[in-house]
């Protein structure tokens, strides 16, 4: 039974070393690392379904000052609500 035990540890710390090496490393080479990248989601916050007033814009860039525009699809609206309503400058950047 410890034997057992045993290998199963071994291919479990293997498979976490795998995943460490391949799939975590270079999303945090790329990107750098913060604990919103800790998810690995290519979007860190969904969309609104509907657009945001000048206000709500102002709140979510505020909630989510960690976030980065291009990489939060939330918060890259509510930046371009700023931008439309003519309470920022659009920076070349930030994608629509």
């Amino acid at each position: 039974m410890p034997e057992f035990t045993a290998v199963v540890i071994t291919i479990v710390a293997t498979l976490v070393s795998l995943w460490v090496i391949f799939a975590v490393r270079p999303h945090v080479i790329t990107y750098g690392f913060t604990w919103r990248h800790a998810r690995l989601e290519p979007e860190c916050h969904a969309a609104p379904e509907i657009p945001f007033t000048a206000e709500q814009a102002s709140r979510v860039m505020q909630i989510l000052i960690d976030c980065d525009a291009n990489t939060c699809a939330r918060k890259r609206a509510a930046y371009w609500t700023w931008v439309d309503t003519g309470h920022a400058t659009a920076a070349v950047e930030v994608r629509r």
